[in-house]
């Protein structure tokens, strides 16, 4: 799998403010910051439960952002199976 994390070293945010921001599962239905809680369900939804996006953060102590994502190999050009142009 590819993981992508982001690490903002600020001044961070409570559970409540993350929880607006990426609604936990307790919370479906939750219309703020739709954008951010719209790319983890698409993510979800397509490769299923164990990618997405996931927030963690404490007040004083910064944010990380981080993006999991299948992560496959493809086969080199010209052998078989490989793309063509």
């Amino acid at each position: 799998q590819l993981i992508i994390e982001i690490v903002d070293n600020g001044s961070g945010m409570t559970e409540e403010q993350l929880d607006r921001l990426l609604p936990s599962a307790a919370r479906p239905s939750h219309i703020e910051h739709l954008g951010v809680d719209n790319v983890h369900r698409r993510i979800y939804l397509y490769y299923g439960k164990e990618y997405g996006l996931e927030l963690m953060s404490e007040p004083q102590q910064g944010t990380v952002a981080k993006l999991r994502l299948p992560y496959r190999l493809l086969p080199e050009e010209g052998q078989e199976g490989g793309h063509h142009a």
